[in-house]
C-alpha cells in the first residue's frame, strides 16, 4: 500500500521525461526513497536488500550486453541509453524480486519499442524513447493491480 506513494515523484518524472527527455534527481531520489521504506514496511529489510542486490546483477548484465551491442554498432552506449534512465531502473530494483523484475523489463521494454513511433509523431523534434514515461506507465499499472487484486503472480 506505501507504493502507491511513488506514484506522484513518478508522475512527475514521466511528465518531464515525456516533454523533454530529462529526469530531475530530487524527483527520482524521492521516488527511490519511497520505494526502499516501502519495501522495507512491507517485505522487510533482508527481502528487500536482497531483491536490490539480485536486480542490480540483472542491470549490469543487461547493460554489459548493450555495451557490447554498443561497440559491435561503433556507437556510444550514451546515445543509447540516458544516465536517467539507468538510475531509474536502478530504483526500481527493491520493488520486484527477481523474476518478476525481469518480465517488468521485458514487458515495458517491448511496450516502449512499440510506443516509439507514437512518440516520433507527437514530438518530431526529440529523438529516442521516454523510457522513464513508459517505464513508468507499467510501473504504475503493476502497483495498482498488486494494491486492488493482490496479484501476486505479478
Amino acid at each position: 500500500m506505501l507504493r502507491l506513494l511513488s506514484i506522484f515523484p513518478l508522475t512527475v518524472m514521466m511528465v518531464s521525461d515525456a516533454r523533454s527527455r530529462t529526469v530531475s534527481f530530487w524527483w527520482l531520489s524521492a521516488f527511490g526513497l519511497v520505494l526502499v521504506v516501502a519495501g522495507v514496511v512491507e517485505d522487510g529489510w533482508r527481502e528487500t536488500l536482497i531483491n536490490i542486490v539480485c536486480n542490480l546483477f540483472v542491470i549490469f548484465v543487461i547493460g554489459a550486453s548493450l555495451l557490447v551491442y554498443s561497440k559491435i554498432r561503433k556507437r556510444s552506449l550514451m546515445e543509447m541509453l540516458g544516465i536517467g534512465d539507468v538510475i531509474f531502473l536502478a530504483v526500481l530494483t527493491s520493488a520486484f524480486g527477481v523474476e518478476v523484475y525481469l518480465r517488468f523489463l521485458i514487458v515495458s521494454a517491448i511496450l516502449a519499442l512499440l510506443s516509439c513511433p507514437l512518440f516520433r509523431r507527437m514530438q518530431p523534434g526529440l529523438t529516442g524513447i521516454p523510457l522513464v514515461t513508459v517505464f513508468g506507465v507499467c510501473f504504475i499499472i503493476f502497483i495498482l493491480f498488486r494494491v486492488f487484486y493482490g496479484a501476486w503472480w505479478i
